[in-house]
């Protein structure tokens, strides 16, 4: 007997019931066979039989036109593609080999097809953003896919895919089956009548907002388009209005009631005679009248419509159907930072509803068939072996409070190590189960923790009785000191003695002396930190991020200004070591690429801003006890100089990355400027995983941009190859070569 799924058995005890193990089903998820649905949709009811296409049940044209002429309709839309694409995406998923493999489909479907896999994505989410429908067309083809043929659950073979390609959803129309509703056949037709037809599983048909019964979302712009045309007619009639009365009408009075107007001696009218003199007038002219003649201008004298109410209520309504305020369109001179922060809510929670459908209908729809195509065999679509793409945060400060919590839930034994980190958003790590199992080939994850790094190791310092070597012996004993004088820029000589025994002096360079600026100017900005967080706390026991922020920007600033001439001058030898020294024959070239290299080094000067603030915030807060109090205030100079501590060295390597960067970017150009194909990346024999993967890949110099060029990563060892020569990529020995 079987009851809510259990199995019942009598047990030899009359009183006594045992329930039986349910087993589930063995079926692989890959062999699940599509099904038919038996709802009814609208769409069947306008087919009229084999071959009829259908266009949608909405015209998707009349949004394009509408984005095309209205600047509010194009600011909203690219104020929402630019907040769902700030942060980026990644791919995440239990098990590391599917998902290498499906990052490998993707650079190589990006390879055939031309199209970056981060612009793909972002065409997609652009459609869905304006009309709520977008595309893909699949182009199957063997050889040019890292694929395997497959057979499809019902029956039929299919080639691997080896491309995905944008559709114009407005020229998207379909087929469907008058019995089931089903989508038969996808017809894509231009306004000139050319057309392709495609089958269904070579068509991926992204959607938001599907109303039940409708195969076509309902763009968010249909219930806002005749609050734009109002608004716009009124602007056209405040146009008009303000043409009437912006010229005055001039009233001019011949004679008086008791002598009226009459004639001139000659025999003409006295007002014909006027007349005639304002028609010869000159523009600047003036005419002289007597007592019998009187001038009058005449304007709107207050009378006029006032239409400002209309046009900020109708403005009003228009932003809320797009979705966005008057603070994210940049028209709130009023607002304060709290109310901007709550108005700028309603667009996150937007964006972040069209990046969780399109998360879903991606894993559903591409990566799955992906997956299929691959050798992983049936179980390849179970939880533990699938891949999902991932929008990280947006809202950071939410992100930074999520983690607090989470964080403290954890201190307080109120989640586990795996639900923490899945809290925030991490897979689980695998951790040692024992004290005698400590091999960091067999737990790599945990051997890169913060633990592992830095505090394991300074706690046995801190617990052996004799250090052994006089450097470290020096060293343990300064560090307590160095540690609470790092805000003022004290060091003793203990300290500095223990770190001469430690690390001999180089020889300086002309490329050490820039890092011994950014390293110098970002001690300063460390001081300045020190010294502000502890005042904030000791006064209102707050601490101002905002300042703090803005300290950092200024930071950037200036070291920008130490950075942008030697990044230029290894910007032109690249440039002259392809050409043969013709810099000075591509001058706008180059200027270009100037602006490229120094964007790249600010914005990620300012993310390391934005790390330091992160760490001081969640470092500080975590802290306890009254601010005034001297050893809380020592706390507190300890965390924040151990957030600074973390980063430190992403300053120097910022740089050492990005100079070699800007002197392979001179080479592209330079390869540009000659006409030549562009150059093959060769690993170094001992590199590491990442530079051995791109090991042999192609660099077209038309189409290159930094993102492409070594290093990939700090201390990289990759060269750049010509057909006549190889040039090793390192760092350059000075910034003025």
């Amino acid at each position: 007997m079987k009851l809510f799924g259990f199995e019942l058995k009598r047990a030899p005890r009359k009183d006594a019931i045992t329930v039986g193990t349910v087993v589930p089903s063995t079926l692989p998820v890959s062999k699940i066979v599509p099904i038919s649905p038996k709802s009814l949709t609208y769409a069947q009811t306008y087919n009229f039989g084999r071959g009829s296409f259908q266009a949608g049940e909405y015209d998707l044209s009349e949004i394009g036109k509408v984005e095309d002429t209205d600047s509010y309709v194009r600011k909203a839309f690219q104020k929402r593609l630019a907040l769902m694409f700030k942060e980026g995406f990644s791919y995440r998923g239990s098990n590391a080999n599917t998902i290498r493999y499906i990052k490998t489909r993707m650079a190589q479907i990006a390879e055939a097809s031309q199209i970056p896999s981060s612009d793909l994505l972002r065409r997609v989410s652009a459609s869905l953003i304006r009309t709520s429908n977008a595309y893909l067309v699949k182009v199957r083809n063997d050889k040019a896919s890292g694929g395997a043929k497959r057979k499809s659950p019902g029956g039929k073979m299919l080639k691997p895919v080896a491309g995905y390609f944008p559709a114009a959803p407005e020229t998207m129309k379909y087929e469907v089956d008058a019995n089931t509703g089903n989508i038969t056949k996808w017809k894509q037709e231009l306004p000139d009548g050319k057309y392709v037809e495609f089958a269904t599983e070579d068509v991926v048909h992204f959607i938001t907002n599907r109303r039940e019964g409708f195969h076509l979302g309902v763009p968010d712009l249909v219930p806002v388009i005749d609050d734009i045309r109002t608004l716009r007619h009124i602007e056209e009639n405040v146009e008009l209005l303000v043409y009437q009365y912006l010229f005055p009408l001039f009233h001019y009075k011949v004679g008086t009631e008791s002598a009226p107007a009459g004639y001139t001696e000659d025999g003409r009218k006295e007002i014909d005679v006027v007349l005639e003199q304002i028609k010869y007038m000159p523009s600047e002219g003036a005419i002289v009248t007597p007592e019998r003649h009187e001038i009058n201008a005449i304007g709107s004298e207050g009378r006029a419509l006032r239409a400002e109410g209309y046009l900020t209520h109708f403005k009003k309504r228009v932003f809320s159907g797009l979705g966005v305020s008057d603070v994210d369109m940049g028209e709130s001179d009023t607002s304060n930072r709290a109310t901007a922060l709550t108005l700028s809510r309603q667009l996150v929670d937007s964006v972040k509803a069209i990046q969780d459908e399109l998360e879903s209908q991606w894993d559903q729809k591409v990566i799955n068939e992906l997956l299929l195509e691959s050798t992983f065999g049936d179980m390849v679509l179970e939880e533990e072996n699938r891949v999902h793409l991932q929008f990280h945060e947006i809202d950071l400060n939410s992100k930074v409070e999520l983690a607090k919590h989470n964080t403290d839930l954890f201190k307080a034994n109120g989640i586990t190590w795996d639900e923490y980190r899945s809290s925030l958003g991490l897979e689980p790590i695998q951790v040692p189960e024992t004290a005698e199992d400590q091999d960091p080939m067999k737990y790599p994850e945990w051997f890169k923790t913060y633990w592992k790094l830095f505090e394991e190791p300074l706690n046995l310092i801190r617990a052996v009785d004799e250090p052994y070597t006089a450097a470290a012996k020096a060293m343990a004993e300064s560090r307590s000191i160095s540690m609470t004088k790092k805000q003022t820029g004290e060091a003793t000589q203990e300290t500095v003695a223990a770190e001469k025994a430690m690390k001999p002096e180089p020889k300086p360079t002309a490329k050490d002396f820039v890092d011994s600026a950014v390293a110098t100017m970002f001690s300063d900005f460390e001081s300045d930190s020190i010294a502000r967080v502890v005042k904030s706390m000791e006064e209102r026991r707050i601490v101002d991020y905002d300042w703090l922020s803005a300290s950092g920007f200024t930071w950037v600033a200036a070291v920008m200004d130490k950075l942008r001439g030697p990044a230029f001058a290894q910007l032109t030898a690249g440039f002259n070591t392809q050409t043969g020294r013709r810099a000075h024959q591509a001058v706008d070239m180059l200027s270009i690429g100037r602006t490229e290299i120094e964007g790249r080094i600010e914005r990620y000067l300012s993310r390391l801003v934005n790390n330091a603030v992160l760490l001081i915030k969640q470092r500080v807060e975590n802290l306890t006890g009254d601010a005034r109090l001297p050893e809380v205030q020592k706390q507190i100079r300890q965390q924040v100089v151990l957030a600074f501590d973390t980063i430190r060295y992403r300053a120097d390597l910022i740089w050492d990355v990005e100079i070699v960067k800007a002197y392979n970017y001179g080479r592209v150009l330079g390869a540009r400027f000659l006409g030549q194909k562009g150059f093959k990346l060769v690993a170094h024999g001992d590199g590491c995983e990442e530079c051995r993967a791109a090991d042999g890949r192609f660099v077209e110099a038309a189409t290159a941009s930094l993102e492409d060029l070594p290093p990939l990563h700090p201390h990289s060892r990759m060269e750049m190859k010509t057909q006549d020569s190889v040039c090793q990529v390192k760092q350059p020995k000075g910034t003025g070569d």
